[in-house]
């Protein structure tokens, strides 16, 4: 039941007071493939989760809306969404599949795609404040954001993620050499960081 956005911070801590302040990473180069190690900065990380804000306040059309992040539990549950989103794209790109399978398919990701979005906002709600009144109760909050406009629903859902994307721990930039660079690889790429029993049990 922690907040999502307090996980990483967490595991991060665990990983420094168990290993140390340091974590290799290892890389394949980009273009050629080549396997690398390199050293990541845990303090640097934790330090900028830790002074990172959560703002929990939307204002739109004249209403606050209250807004908490999701719980791991409920994160979990909304990875369902990029699952649904891999099978959008694969569906659309399917050449073998018959155009009226494609289509039927593709309504039916959509639909469930929708659904994770849509629920993923809801649960976020805490309560819209309007013309003095302040709506707190579940169901009531769920009708409103089903009937919501566009711009409603898309200034909500754009500073959930707003505030998502502020604990997201950004990718680790690597420079390439000179030598890998007459080989093609870019001069500068960026390489996700991620804590998995690969790297984080040392």
């Amino acid at each position: 039941m922690i907040p999502s956005i307090d996980v990483d911070a967490i595991l991060i801590a665990i990983r420094i007071a168990t290993y140390g302040e340091s974590m290799d990473l290892d890389v394949k180069t980009p273009v050629t493939g080549d396997e690398k190690s390199f050293s990541v900065d845990l303090r640097g990380l934790l330090d900028r989760l830790i002074f990172s804000s959560f703002d929990d306040t939307v204002i739109v059309n004249d209403m606050t809306i209250k807004i908490r992040p999701l719980t791991y539990k409920e994160f979990t549950e909304s990875s369902l969404k990029t699952f649904e989103e891999q099978r959008l794209f694969k569906t659309i790109n399917d050449n073998s599949i018959p155009d009226n399978e494609k289509l039927a398919a593709f309504s039916q990701s959509f639909r469930k795609l929708t659904d994770l979005t849509v629920g993923t906002m809801e649960k976020s709600i805490v309560s819209i404040t309007f013309d003095g009144e302040t709506v707190s109760n579940f169901d009531h909050i769920k009708e409103f954001i089903d009937n919501a406009d566009k711009h409603i629903f898309k200034s909500i859902i754009d500073h959930i993620d707003s505030q998502r994307n502020n604990f997201k721990i950004k990718p680790f930039v690597v420079d390439a050499t000179p030598d890998e660079v007459e080989k093609g690889v870019p001069e500068t790429y960026e390489v996700p960081i991620t804590f998995d029993s690969s790297n984080f049990f040392g």
